[in-house]
This record gives structure tokens, C-alpha cells and sequence, in this order.
């Protein structure tokens, strides 16, 4: 009788439920590991397209005001085309707001420390950079033979200012674009 019991039973034993469960998260851990590289790409396209954006608004300062803003980092770039476009000395006369809401944050959460800014030849031209993650990222090729006037500077966490090197492109991760 005890016998067939047993055999009417349906079923998984708990070892082969603990079995497939650590074959699942292996290859779960697995497939992780691997997309790591593309998360890198993403969040390097996202911070070139960033840099394109701000040129654009950069040409919309220069538009009202006749030069490019004479901040000196991505928070004072910010405070010149976001919160008061007239009052940066490039521009003293300048419009109070020329249509910009905000300037983007590094997509890694990292804040503004990998964007940075600088302004050159009396407001005439000016450096936006961005410090990417993979070395060898295909912006990163299109632009090496790049002369740079100044090397922008960015804030880092503690909203101090550090520079960024546009001019040496050797193996460097900066991404720069100029005008």
C-alpha cells in the first residue's frame, strides 16, 4: 500500500528545484556581466548627445548676446543659460531667459563631474568636454586630431573645479567639442 503512494505522487524533489534555481542565477550573473559594455555605450552616447544639445544652446546665448558666456565650469555654464542669461558678464544686457530649462547630468548619476566648459579668445570660441567611460568609444576617434584652446573645466562631487585635458588625446577618455 505504501508503495503505491509513492508512485501516484507528481512532483519535484527540493534538490532539483535548488538545482535549476543556481543554474538560473548563474546564467542570470552571467548575461549581467556581459551587457556591462553596452550600459557604457549607452551612457557614453547619451553624454556626447548632451554635448551636441549644449552647443545648440550655446549658439542661442551667442544669438542674443553676441559672445558665448564667460563661465568658467558646467555650474556657472548652467547659471549663464538657465537661471539668468543677462546677468554673465559676456552678456550684462542680455535677455532673461533665451528658452533653456536645464543642462543635463551625467546619466551614471554622477552629477556634473564628467561635463565641463571653458570659454576662450574674449568669448569668441569656447571648449564643452566630457569624460566618457571606454577608452576607445567611436566619439572618441572622430575627434582626436582636434586643436583645443582651453581645457574645460568640470565640478566634481564636492563642487570643486578640476580640468579636463582636450589637448592631449592620446589615451584619454575626454570627449571635446568646440567652437
Amino acid at each position: 500500500m505504501k508503495s503505491e503512494k509513492n508512485l501516484n505522487k507528481k512532483g519535484f524533489t527540493l534538490i532539483e528545484l535548488l538545482v535549476v534555481v543556481a543554474v538560473i542565477g548563474i546564467l542570470a550573473a552571467i548575461i549581467l556581466v556581459g551587457l556591462g559594455g553596452f550600459r557604457a555605450s549607452g551612457r557614453d552616447a547619451k553624454r556626447v548627445s548632451d554635448i551636441r544639445n549644449v552647443q545648440s544652446g550655446l549658439e542661442l546665448f551667442f544669438n542674443a548676446c553676441g559672445l558665448y558666456p564667460a563661465a568658467n565650469n558646467w555650474t556657472a555654464l548652467e547659471t549663464a543659460l538657465v537661471t539668468n542669461p543677462g546677468g554673465d558678464t559676456n552678456c550684462p544686457a542680455g535677455p532673461s531667459t533665451i528658452g533653456i530649462t536645464s543642462l543635463p547630468r551625467d546619466p551614471s548619476g554622477g552629477g556634473v563631474a564628467t561635463y565641463g566648459y571653458c570659454v576662450d579668445n574674449g568669448g569668441l570660441s569656447y571648449v564643452l568636454g566630457a569624460i566618457l567611460e571606454q577608452e576607445n568609444a567611436a566619439p572618441l576617434r572622430e575627434q582626436r586630431a582636434a586643436a583645443y584652446s582651453c581645457n574645460p573645466a568640470s565640478n566634481n562631487a564636492n563642487n570643486t573645479a578640476g580640468a579636463m585635458n582636450c589637448s592631449d588625446q592620446g589615451s584619454t577618455q575626454e570627449f571635446c567639442g568646440t567652437i
